[in-house]
C-alpha cells in the first residue's frame, strides 16, 4: 500500500517552479479618455504585484458580455516566469482608440483568482 504526503508533494512541485496557484495582488490603475489625440484614446495604466520578477502580464478585452455596455471590461492574465519567488511590481498600459471608446464611462479589470477592480473614466484634454 502506497501513501503520500501532500505537503511533501507540493514542496517538490514548488521547487521545480510548477506552482499550483500563481497570484497577482494589489492592483491599482486609472482610466483616462484623451481628447487631444486623433482618434480619441481610452488609456488604462496602472500596476500590479506578481510573485516573480520575470512574470509577463497579458491584458485583453474580456470575452464576458454580461456587463453594462458603457463599461470596458479587461482581464489581466499572467504568463509565469521562472525567476526566484519575490513580490515584484509590474506596470502596464492598455490603449483603445477606435470609434467605440467614446461611450465607455467605467473600466473594470478582472485579475487573479476572480478579483475585480473598477474605475470611472476621467476626461483629459
Amino acid at each position: 500500500m502506497m501513501t503520500f504526503n501532500l505537503l511533501s508533494l507540493l514542496n517538490n512541485i514548488n521547487n521545480k517552479h510548477y506552482l499550483l496557484y500563481h497570484t497577482m495582488k494589489n492592483l491599482s490603475f486609472e482610466a483616462k479618455f484623451n481628447l487631444k489625440s486623433e482618434p480619441n484614446e481610452l488609456i488604462v495604466e496602472g500596476s500590479i504585484t506578481t510573485e516573480r520578477p520575470d512574470d509577463e502580464l497579458i491584458i485583453e478585452v474580456s470575452s464576458d458580455t454580461s456587463y453594462i455596455e458603457t463599461m470596458l471590461l479587461l482581464e489581466i492574465k499572467l504568463k509565469q516566469g521562472n525567476g526566484p519567488m519575490q513580490d515584484h511590481r509590474k506596470t502596464f498600459i492598455y490603449k483603445l482608440n477606435n470609434t467605440n471608446t467614446k461611450h465607455f464611462t467605467n473600466v473594470k479589470i478582472n485579475y487573479g483568482n476572480g478579483e475585480t477592480k473598477s474605475q470611472i473614466v476621467k476626461i483629459v484634454g
